[in-house]
C-alpha cells in the first residue's frame, strides 16, 4: 500500500519522524503503542500541551523505566481540577491487584471494598475514623483518652459512653 512519509520512507498510511516524535510506534486504528520495539528499561509517556504556560507538559501519562514492575502515573499541572468523568450513567472503579478497591456508583454512592454500595458511603471491612463522625443531630466522637462517645440530639451535653473506639 502507499502512504505518506514525513522525514521517513512510509511503511504505513502516515509515517512521521523527527519533530513529531512518532518513531518506532504502531498506530493500527485500534491501538497506540509507545516504545513497543525498543529494548531495555525505558520511560514511555504521552505529554499533553493545552497552553503556553508549561513548555514540557500540562498533563502527562508516564510509565517509569525500572523494568516489569515499574510504576505508572498521571501528572496534572496547574490549579484546574483533574477530573474523572463518565458521560453516561456508568460507575468509576479503582482496581488494585485485580480487585475493585474503590467504587463510585452511577447514583453517587461510594463503596470501599464494595461494588454495590447502598448508601452514600459503604465500607466492607474494618474502618477507622480518627476524628468526628456526624449524623443529623448526633455525633460520634473519639476523645483524647480513646473513649468513644455518642452524642444524641441537639444538646451536646447528652451523650452515651460507648467504650474505647481504638486501642
Amino acid at each position: 500500500s502507499t502512504g505518506l512519509g514525513i522525514g521517513v520512507s512510509p511503511s504505513y498510511k502516515l509515517d512521521v519522524a523527527t519533530s513529531a516524535r512518532i518513531v518506532n510506534h504502531t498506530f493500527d486504528g485500534s491501538a497506540i503503542e509507545l516504545n513497543y520495539s525498543g529494548s531495555g528499561n525505558r520511560y514511555a509517556y504521552i505529554d499533553f500541551h493545552g497552553d503556553d504556560t508549561y513548555t514540557d507538559y500540562g498533563f502527562r501519562i508516564i510509565r517509569d523505566n525500572t523494568g516489569p514492575n515499574a510504576g505508572s502515573s498521571l501528572y496534572h499541572r496547574g490549579t484546574g481540577a483533574l477530573g474523572f468523568a463518565t458521560v453516561e450513567a456508568a460507575p468509576i472503579t479503582f482496581i488494585s491487584n485485580n480487585v475493585t478497591t474503590l467504587y463510585l456508583s452511577a447514583i453517587n454512592n461510594v463503596g470501599i471494598g464494595n461494588t454495590s454500595p447502598g448508601h452514600k458511603l459503604s465500607v466492607s471491612g474494618t474502618a477507622y475514623f480518627g476524628g468526628v463522625v456526624t449524623q443529623a443531630h448526633s455525633v460520634w466522637h473519639t476523645s483524647s483518652d480513646g473513649v468513644g462517645r455518642y452524642y444524641y440530639g441537639n444538646n451536646a451535653r447528652t451523650y452515651y459512653k460507648i467504650g474505647r473506639a481504638h486501642v
